[in-house]
């Protein structure tokens, strides 16, 4: 077929769809510092004036180490210059205080940034009468959300809870990129002149990194299910895979998100202990044959993880979205993001998220899963083939690390998995 459009067009036509649907009014825009909002902010800007358009960065405690900083500093050297700061840390804390359900989770943090919202309306007395929301939302968000005709919740969207949903048949949202997939938007980023800084950055959603922070109130459910599955896991044979028998296979007590024939399952992920990994490596092929052969076999399973290191015996413990938790999570994640940077491999993959997992010796420990991805449309993935000798230097790295019982590396694609764990 003739291609009959590209980044030019799709401009054309949001800017034709921010004029129809602002109309005179102005936007007050949720700017998480991800390349959604970034653009969104951009585009905002130029079709309908900085002097009607203004971010509101809330930070909400879930940011990654100095993420808020870096931002606002990001921001004013490219020249954006209207856009506010709120500290709602404590008040997004307290909201999830003791909450271990994910979806339960996500829902309270959309409701809340629209708390904050209007609490900031007030703040700077502006008429709620001239002003529309803006979002960064994107077609998968929507997909996901089951926000289309044939489409099943995979999760609970922050950009689509209760209060945005009311907001939206009352025509007071606006979503220039809920058409577009991430691809899209970076390329529509880089045509109106974000530097690669900005447009090339790895997604950071609005609930920021808790929701990469599994809760539990240490009691485990499905424990039957659990037993059947370490069942099927040892009965497995990976000698196709592995070379010698020096592996084991089992379920760990918690439970990740994935979506396995259109909808969200919620199942235990299967852990595979090789002996000596690093000097015996199997080859990422292999790896993936076993994620792959393990998640088909075994129904139940919906992810397949690596163990790179144990320092201690690990076991389901009482955790919740604490801001010692979140603390963990931002000292990994710092190190991960830093060797990635180092060696070249940030822009190489899309995303790296790094997973904190109640299961530890103690209250005070925990456990990491680090996943990193390649996707181009955000609806499928491959897990990243990382260097080995990277993935070696940053292992080592997060070894000293006191707080950190053991370590693991996610080698499942989406589908099954999918990219976070909640």
């Amino acid at each position: 077929m003739r291609k009959n459009w590209g980044s030019g067009k799709v401009l054309e036509f949001i800017k034709n769809e921010i004029l129809e649907t602002a109309s005179g009014k102005k936007v007050l825009l949720f700017l998480s510092g991800g390349v959604d909002s970034t653009v969104t902010f951009a585009l905002l800007n130029k079709f309908l004036g900085k002097k009607n358009v203004l971010g509101l960065h809330i930070n909400n405690g879930f940011m990654r180490k100095n993420e808020t900083e870096e931002i606002k500093k990001r921001y004013n050297e490219y020249g954006f210059d209207n856009f506010i700061i709120e500290d709602a840390s404590e008040k997004f804390l307290n909201a999830v205080k003791g909450k271990i359900d994910p979806q339960e989770k996500r829902k309270i943090i959309g409701e809340t940034f629209l708390q904050v919202r209007d609490e900031t309306v007030k703040k700077l007395s502006l008429n709620e009468d001239e002003w529309l929301l803006g979002q960064g939302t994107l077609y998968p968000d929507i997909i996901e959300s089951g926000g289309t005709k044939h489409a099943h919740v995979i999760k609970t969207h922050h950009n689509r809870v209760e209060g945005i949903k009311q907001l939206l048949e009352k025509g007071l949202i606006i979503e220039p990129l809920k058409d577009l997939y991430k691809d899209d938007v970076r390329i529509l980023g880089k045509s109106i002149g974000l530097s690669d800084e900005l447009v090339f950055r790895h997604p950071f959603p609005g609930p920021g990194i808790s929701i990469n922070l599994l809760c539990s109130d240490g009691n485990l459910a499905d424990k039957d299910l659990l037993m059947m599955i370490n069942s099927r896991l040892n009965a497995l044979d990976l000698s196709e895979f592995v070379k010698n028998k020096n592996y084991s296979i089992a379920a760990l007590p918690v439970k990740s998100v994935g979506v396995q024939g259109d909808f969200r399952t919620y199942s235990f992920p299967a852990s595979l202990v090789l002996t000596d990994l690093f000097n015996d490596f199997p080859g990422w092929d292999n790896l993936g044959g076993i994620s792959s052969f393990i998640t088909n076999k075994v129904r139940d399973v919906n992810r397949t993880i690596i163990r790179l290191f144990e320092k201690k015996e690990c076991k389901l413990i009482e955790a919740y979205c604490t801001k010692d938790r979140l603390d963990m999570i931002r000292e990994v994640d710092h190190i991960v993001l830093s060797e990635l940077k180092k060696s070249g491999w940030y822009q190489k993959i899309f995303q790296h998220l790094t997973i904190n997992i109640p299961f530890a010796s103690g209250k005070d420990s925990c456990s990491i899963v680090l996943r990193s991805v390649i996707s181009e449309d955000v609806m499928t993935a491959r897990f990243a083939n990382l260097d080995l000798k990277l993935l070696e230097t940053i292992s080592n790295e997060i070894h000293k690390l006191d707080f950190v019982d053991s370590l693991y590396y996610d080698i499942t694609n989406k589908p099954p998995a999918t990219f976070g764990w909640e």
